[in-house]
């Protein structure tokens, strides 16, 4: 399959940016998504509608600094709230990361004190709760505690104005719970390639009902969305996370609905590019699984000679995706032999 590594198509928004430093947070990101519902109803060009998005993405970032520098617990408070809400679940540990991955002058018992006095602090206000661990049935012992946003939590996400539909409730049950954490470590693989390697960025992570809202009414929806700038490209792509839960059969289905919506072309009034498909197994051996499955539908097609010029689909293992990040060579393109990286290296 031909590879997507393509250079960076707009540049990135540093020169389009107004001096915003006088703003509130809150006001910000509330114009940030009233821009976007308006450029999304009135079907503007695909440049437009990614620039409101990176905005949104910026005023999570504006928050995270500020909760570095300054001694507020309230700072603190929303970042926290704001990714729990984002993500459905979250870990004790997963929420340290988002609050103080980037702060090394603190030892590591101080981070996790300070997360648990945020998570605690919210709990008491009534806007997060903790799922139990679970203990007994088929995942015994492997599910991980975490915690979720409240309805009350979910009305004082929409009060700050950054992004969450008035209509998203808090969930109901913890059914979604294994994958909603794995997703998010994922996102914090992305989070720490970025912020090890100077001049690269995550641009954008769009959980799956923020991606839903993007590609629009389709049959296909995936887990999330992720851009990822470096000095010399930018990467977008679609990440399916599987479970392991499902047949190979029920994940070709998938496959082809990615491709009835490549086909459609209804995508390009909301992406720039056509995002490679990466989809993150729980083990080497389902993910070798997924990409048999996968080229057996590929080659199937009546025009798989044009699809293999202009889709792509990669597979890796999360595991290997935590340990060695996302730039490693650690996905397996259809078509090709052996690992690979996804960007060719700087």
């Amino acid at each position: 399959m031909q590879s997507s590594r393509r250079p960076c198509r707009y540049g990135t928004l540093k020169n389009r940016r107004h001096d915003r430093d006088g703003e509130q947070g809150s006001d910000f990101a509330a114009r940030c998504v009233l821009t976007r519902h308006l450029l999304s109803r009135n079907g503007v060009q695909p440049r437009d509608l990614r620039i409101c998005v990176a905005l949104e993405a910026e005023f999570l970032s504006r928050l995270r600094r500020k909760a570095m520098t300054s001694s507020s617990m309230a700072d603190r408070e929303r970042e926290a709230l704001l990714r729990v809400g984002r993500f459905r679940f979250l870990t004790t540990e997963q929420v340290e990361h988002f609050l103080f991955g980037t702060r090394s002058d603190l030892k590591p018992n101080s981070r996790r004190v300070m997360t648990k006095q945020v998570l605690a602090s919210l709990r008491r206000q009534g806007l997060i709760e903790r799922t139990p661990r679970a203990i007994g049935g088929p995942e015994a012992g492997s599910t991980r505690s975490a915690y979720f946003v409240r309805p009350a939590g979910m009305r004082a996400i929409w009060s700050m104005g950054a992004g969450l539909e008035p209509k998203r409730t808090a969930p109901k049950g913890t059914f979604l719970l294994r994958h909603a954490l794995a997703l998010a470590d994922a996102a914090l693989a992305f989070d720490r390639s970025a912020l090890a390697n100077p001049g690269h960025a995550v641009l954008t992570w769009e959980p799956e009902w923020e991606a839903a809202q993007r590609s629009g009414r389709h049959a296909i929806v995936p887990d999330a969305y992720v851009v990822y700038l470096t000095k010399s490209e930018e990467l977008h792509a679609f990440i399916e996370m599987d479970l392991g839960t499902a047949g190979s059969r029920f994940f070709q289905t998938k496959i082809e609905k990615y491709l009835d919506l490549y086909r459609a072309g209804t995508w390009q009034q909301r992406f720039p590019v056509w995002p490679i498909v990466l989809t993150v197994a729980p083990t080497a051996t389902r993910a070798t699984l997924l990409r048999t499955a996968t080229e057996r539908v590929l080659h199937a097609q009546f025009d798989e000679p044009a699809l293999s010029k202009s889709t792509e689909f990669a597979f890796t293992d999360l595991p290997a995706l935590v340990r060695e990040g996302p730039l490693a060579s650690i996905w397996h393109r259809t078509g090709a032999r052996g690992p690979e990286p996804l960007l060719d290296q700087e």
